[in-house]
């Protein structure tokens, strides 16, 4: 294997990588400020109302916000903006 098309692996794994960490942890944020609010009106309500759909809505959102942001930074490493 050549060198260069190491090179090409590595970068794409490594590309692979910042974009499912960023879906990841955009889905783990999103849900941990959804529990976090609930927590907030369980502590001056007395209800606490956490239904399934609500949570899996909020991954959802922080999926497709950890997508759009990790797509960012993948093109923004392509191209080879300084920083990134």
């Amino acid at each position: 294997m050549k060198y260069s098309s190491r090179v090409l692996i590595g970068h794409i794994v490594i590309s692979a990588c910042i974009f499912l960490f960023s879906i990841i942890g955009f889905a783990i944020a999103s849900f941990a400020m959804k529990f976090t609010f609930s927590l907030l009106v369980w502590l001056s309500d007395g209800k606490f109302d956490l239904p399934l759909y609500e949570i899996l809505r909020s991954i959802k959102i922080g999926s497709v916000g950890g997508g759009v942001l990790g797509i960012g930074i993948v093109l923004f490493r392509l191209f080879k903006l300084k920083g990134f």
